[in-house]
């Protein structure tokens, strides 16, 4: 298995007709791969001038500050903050 910037899609969330087409290990390497990944959560609040210009924009990568420097993140549902900006704006 090789490991690129963007880790595989799980299997399980695609649709039963993509599913058919993956090789029969791709179940297990998704596995193996999420097993070595991190997940960090936070909540960030927006100033409204942000987030209007989040609402017009898409966003394709994120940059992630931490105390040792930084690392950009591609981001894959670059409408997020498009679709999901009357819901944030509560």
């Amino acid at each position: 298995m090789t490991m690129t910037d963007d880790p595989p899609p799980n299997p399980a969330l695609l649709p039963a007709g993509l599913r058919d087409l993956l090789p029969p290990e791709a179940e297990t390497e998704a596995g193996a791969v999420e097993a070595l990944m991190a997940v960090f959560a936070g909540q960030y609040p927006f100033q409204p001038a942000v987030l209007k210009k989040l609402e017009k924009s898409e966003l394709d990568q994120i940059r992630v500050n931490w105390s040792t420097g930084y690392e950009d993140y591609n981001v894959h549902r670059v409408n997020l903050f498009m679709q999901q900006a009357p819901c944030l704006r509560q």
